[in-house]
């Protein structure tokens, strides 16, 4: 008999990541919105979805973003509201179908929030993992519950790298307590706050951490330095994010 675990890990076929705001004024309501109905309804319950959770960035996460003249993101206001959903291999489209219904059902029955706006919602696909020490799987990250996720957004610099970009971002002494690697695949919602980009050269770095934000994020941002100083890609955006604490209201004037 195997040992537990003797390799046993679920995989992860994609990855839905939907950075999406609530126009001024109406941040608690999207909160409750979110939070109480939309997260479950049209995303967790979906087929295939086997996690998800929240994330947001208050001001004083905002205030550590960069690049801040990157051209790359809008607003450096904007970008609150962070929601990751791991889907598993093959159900994509199901998945899809359902969300599609979900929200046209939401709207017959006016649960749909309209005072929202999608600043980056697309559905990426794993190109590797990192799991530092005490960590577990980035398929198991969400369950685990970081207090803190960084995201870092970076252009190749060349064709058929990633192998070259994923052992200089991972396999060091202060890898993340788990991470993934992601490309983009297509998108779910059109997006209006992240600017045009060749998903070919694209990749998102996801670091899940314990401890302090700003210590997570300085962490972060020298690990994409060694990967922009070795010429494999460019650092585009980055920015860190909080988990969100299911049932806990966060006051309009932190964003």
């Amino acid at each position: 008999m195997k040992r537990p675990d003797a390799g046993f890990t679920v995989p992860i076929g994609s990855v839905v990541v939907a950075l999406i705001d609530p126009t001024p004024g109406s941040e608690l309501a999207f909160d409750a919105w979110y939070g109480r109905d939309h997260f479950y309804t049209a995303g967790l319950a979906a087929p295939g979805v086997f996690s998800a959770a929240r994330f947001v960035a208050t001001r004083a996460a905002k205030a550590l973003r960069r690049p801040t003249d990157s051209g790359v993101a809008g607003d450096p206001g904007r970008g609150s509201h962070l929601a990751l959903y791991y889907v598993l291999p093959g159900h994509d489209d199901e998945r899809v179908a359902f969300a599609t219904e979900q929200v046209a059902l939401a709207a017959a029955d006016d649960r749909l929030f309209g005072e929202r706006e999608h600043l980056h919602t697309w559905s990426y696909e794993p190109v590797g993992s990192v799991q530092g020490a005490g960590g577990v799987p980035a398929a198991l990250a969400l369950d685990r519950r970081y207090p803190t996720l960084t995201v870092i957004l970076v252009d190749l610099e060349g064709p058929s790298v990633d192998g070259e970009l994923l052992s200089r971002w991972a396999g060091t002494d202060d890898d993340p307590a788990s991470g993934l690697c992601l490309r983009p695949s297509y998108e779910v919602m059109p997006s209006t706050w992240i600017g045009p980009f060749e998903p070919a050269r694209r990749r998102l770095l996801l670091e899940f951490r314990d401890g302090p934000i700003d210590e997570a994020w300085s962490t972060a941002r020298s690990r994409a330095a060694r990967v922009e100083a070795a010429g494999v890609a460019r650092v585009v955006w980055g920015s860190p994010f909080e988990a969100k604490v299911v049932g806990v209201e966060l006051a309009a004037d932190v964003f």
